[in-house]
């Protein structure tokens, strides 16, 4: 009896967690290819990764070692690193492949050997005393349910608490879960997780840390631009880029343009510019429609007039940046 409820507990905690990673996956490629390209395969990817799980258990255990749920762990840690070197190939996959072809080879194959060795962990149940269907059926459609459920849930409750924490971020969420199912499942291969931890700490841009901000503007600096302050949010992945060539900054939410200003320069301010401007010419635009003088209109001063204008702008550029 402890053995049973010891693999039914494991094999929950597996399928919670890749429920969870659900999300931080799509967390993570929403700054590079958008949040919409990065969903737009991704529920239906997870239907047939669940189904390939355990329609092919049977050739699967010919082909994967016993102790397949100890490799779980080692996959989650280098998540991260695959995603960094992937994710510099953004621009020639583009953002209807971009997101599938990085989940091909970071959380699909995590959810397959969750799902698969959930399955296995289910097997000492022994449904088979019902019917062989409800024995086949039953543990996949269980494990399906529960890990669409857990990323809808995570989904919903995980941005509240983004940036509130070094690791409500998403590569910290990432390690978070690989730290998890290393706890679970723990094992001398884990050994092998050690590099991809180095590069994480290390040189991986995203992650948080003062190198991390260093290294990312060492990269930005060959485009003429700096990374001047970033924070993960209840909106999404914020950050504020200034460029040296042409002097104006920007603000980034995730992977789009909410607006910007142009500085005052010395040669601006030669040519009477007082103060940041838009950088959208239509905003200019807007505000000239206050200099039109009507016939026949009473003038006031500037210095009495006043006007309320509203900007509702959203611009989206494919260009990973930061």
């Amino acid at each position: 009896m402890a053995t049973l409820l010891k693999n039914i507990g494991r094999a929950a905690a597996l399928l919670v967690l890749v429920g969870i990673s659900s999300p931080v996956s799509q967390l993570s490629l929403s700054p590079v290819y958008g949040s919409i390209p990065a969903s737009l395969y991704h529920q239906r990817a997870i239907t047939v990764t669940a189904l390939l799980a355990f329609m092919g258990k049977g050739t699967s255990k010919r082909y994967l070692p016993e102790n397949v749920r100890e490799y779980i762990a080692v996959l989650a840690y280098w998540i991260p690193t695959i995603q960094f070197l992937l994710l510099t190939y953004s621009s020639q996959m583009g953002p209807e492949y971009g997101p599938v072809v990085t989940e091909a080879v970071t959380y699909f194959p995590l959810l397959l050997l969750s799902v698969y060795s959930a399955g296995r962990l289910l097997e000492c149940l022994d449904l088979s005393r019902y019917s062989p269907t409800v024995a086949d059926m039953a543990p996949a459609l269980g494990s399906y349910v529960t890990v669409s459920f857990i990323s809808k849930i995570a989904a919903a409750v995980l941005p509240q608490y983004m940036g509130t924490h070094p690791t409500f971020t998403r590569v910290g969420l990432q390690m978070s879960v690989a730290s998890a199912l290393a706890a679970l499942s723990p094992s001398r291969l884990i050994f092998l997780a050690v590099p991809a931890m180095l590069h994480t700490m290390l040189a991986n841009p995203h992650y948080v840390s003062d190198k991390a901000v260093a290294l990312l503007n060492g990269t930005l600096q060959t485009q003429n631009f700096t990374l001047l302050e970033r924070k993960e949010s209840l909106t999404g992945y914020l950050s504020v880029l200034e460029s040296k060539e042409t002097q104006f900054r920007i603000l980034r939410c995730d992977h789009s343009l909410l607006g910007g200003e142009w500085l005052v320069t010395p040669e601006r301010a030669a040519q009477g510019q007082t103060l940041p401007e838009p950088i959208f010419s239509v905003f200019a635009m807007l505000e000239a429609v206050r200099l039109v003088e009507l016939e026949g209109q009473d003038t006031k001063p500037e210095s009495e007039k006043s006007a309320l204008v509203m900007y509702v702008f959203n611009f989206t550029c494919f260009s990973p940046l930061s």
